[in-house]
Order: C-alpha cells, then sequence, then structure tokens
C-alpha cells in the first residue's frame, strides 16, 4: 500500500508550474495563456536557475520555430534581454509532441557578462510559433531556492 507521506525533497526546492500557450499570433511571444495576452513573467529573487520545457500540443501549421529565455526588470517585461535561445528549430525537433528546454543560470553572471546595469530579476520563455492557432505545453522550473521550504511547489493549482 502506498504511503501518505509526501517526501519533500523537489518541492521544497523546486517552484514547478505547467501552464498552455496559446499565443494568437506567428511571432515571437512572452508565454501566454490566452491570445489577449497575459505574459507569464517569473521573479528570480529567490532563485538561482531557470529551465523552460515546451512541446507542441495542437498544431495547425508546424508548431515551434524558436524558444528563448528572456529577462526583464519587471513583471511587466521592461527593458527586456535575451538570455539564451535554442535558434532556429525544425524537422523532428518540432514533430507534434516533441519536446525542447533551455535553462539559464545565475542572472547576475549574465548579466555582468553581457555588460548590462539593469538588475534582471524577471524571467520568461519567448515563444515563436509557425501560425497563430498553434498551441504549446509549457512547463516553467524555477531551482536552486535560496531559502527551501516545504510547498514550495504547491500541491494543488
Amino acid at each position: 500500500m502506498a504511503s501518505q507521506f509526501l517526501a519533500q525533497h523537489v518541492g521544497s526546492r523546486n517552484f514547478i508550474e505547467s501552464i498552455v500557450h496559446s499565443p494568437g499570433a506567428a511571432t515571437a511571444t512572452v508565454l501566454t495563456p490566452n491570445s489577449t495576452p497575459t505574459p507569464q513573467w517569473r521573479s528570480m529573487e529567490n532563485y538561482e536557475y531557470f529551465l523552460v520545457c515546451v512541446a507542441n500540443a495542437v498544431l495547425t501549421g508546424t508548431g515551434l520555430t524558436l524558444l528563448e529565455i528572456v529577462a526583464a526588470t519587471d513583471s511587466l517585461g521592461t527593458n527586456i534581454q535575451q538570455i539564451v535561445t535554442t535558434g532556429a528549430l525544425t524537422g523532428s525537433l518540432v514533430d507534434n509532441g516533441a519536446s525542447i528546454e533551455i535553462e539559464a543560470g545565475q542572472l547576475e553572471e549574465v548579466r555582468a557578462a553581457a555588460g548590462l546595469t539593469l538588475p534582471l530579476l524577471w524571467v520568461a520563455a519567448r515563444i515563436t510559433m509557425n501560425n497563430s492557432a498553434d498551441i504549446m505545453a509549457a512547463t516553467y522550473v524555477r531551482s536552486g531556492a535560496k531559502r527551501p521550504f516545504l510547498n514550495l511547489t504547491p500541491l494543488t493549482f
């Protein structure tokens, strides 16, 4: 019989969330669950690393063509800077159900290496789709919590 004890080895050190991306445009768009859009920026104030994993879910065109991690100075996406990119994606990399992941770490080191003076505390995935009706499944992982605690990743949403 399974135990009712819930271990918090991963959930207390990472914040993991899955979000549907429905861009409504075939241009580079910060992850948004609706075509309004509602950009999904996340604070990195208490974390060291950020990972994004995306997979094509509903395709009208060929789906994902570019995935980036971008950072900004606030939750509105002010002063956006590209942190890392996959480059152009084609072929089997973007088949329906195929997943791609990229990650960024130590945003302060990235900022300093790029010669940027602005504090980049907010991150997001910026996704370019082949067709505005294409839909993606995306997972954000903020890792390396500076102060781990129970239920950092909620058990339910």
